[in-house]
């Protein structure tokens, strides 16, 4: 398995998985840990947690499916 071009031997592909998991990761990666938001995006996550903390079994399972639903890291959502 190739994850990064030129790095090995490869195999059939090889390609798609470069595509599907490693190269999004590359292109928002960096970038989005240093995102600072706003306090309205703050306010919003919180008020969706509070919302959604029932209806999942643990916290952390709620942090999970609100930071996916925003587009955020889970630690940001849980550190707030």
């Amino acid at each position: 398995m190739q994850i990064w071009p030129g790095a090995g031997p490869s195999t059939p592909g090889d390609d798609l998985l470069n595509r599907l998991t490693f190269v999004p990761f590359l292109k928002r990666g960096w970038n989005s840990m240093n995102r600072n938001y706003s306090p309205e995006m703050r306010e919003r996550a919180l008020r969706m947690l509070a919302e959604t903390r029932p209806s999942h079994s643990t916290m952390m399972s709620a942090v999970r499916h609100v930071a996916g639903l925003l587009g955020m890291s889970l630690e940001t959502l849980r550190l707030w």
